[in-house]
């Protein structure tokens, strides 16, 4: 799984089929791209280490910093609506403060959709710890530790 997200209701009743799993051939689709591109700015969806390293290996940063400027949302936009920064260096500065604080949302996300509460559901929902730690692109142990908080 490069990417996820799930849909407003997604995890109140635990029957998981609001949460989209992104692959690599949706990542190659420039049309489910350009929706992983605009959702993840606006936080609803989240893109895994794997997934940015998949996304910098097969565009490039540069080709995927002009695809994010051609989206109606991505990062050059917000920015640019926020007076920030939005350059290319800017750009390769955010997917790396991006990847280094993977699995950490901003405050912003809704509770039930942040990635450890995500892991923490489908713990309940019987998923293995092993399972989920690959599934999520995180240490096995960090899976194991949210384990022993549910």
């Amino acid at each position: 799984m490069l990417a996820y997200n799930v849909d407003f209701h997604g995890l109140i009743d635990k029957n998981l089929r609001g949460f989209t799993v992104y692959t690599e051939d949706d990542m190659k689709n420039p049309e489910i791209l350009s929706h992983i591109i605009n959702d993840y700015c606006y936080h609803y969806l989240q893109i895994t280490p794997s997934g940015w390293d998949f996304l910098l290996n097969h565009y490039g940063c540069e080709k995927l910093y002009e695809f994010d400027k051609n989206c109606s949302s991505g990062f050059f936009h917000c920015f640019e609506s926020l007076h920030l920064d939005n350059s290319f260096e800017a750009y390769k500065n955010w997917i790396s403060e991006k990847i280094a604080n993977y699995p950490n949302v901003p405050d912003s996300v809704h509770e039930q959709h942040r990635p450890v509460n995500i892991i923490k559901c489908l713990l309940r929902c019987g998923r293995t710890a092993d399972d989920l730690a690959e599934l999520f692109d995180l240490p096995a142990e960090f899976i194991e530790n949210l384990k022993e908080q549910n």
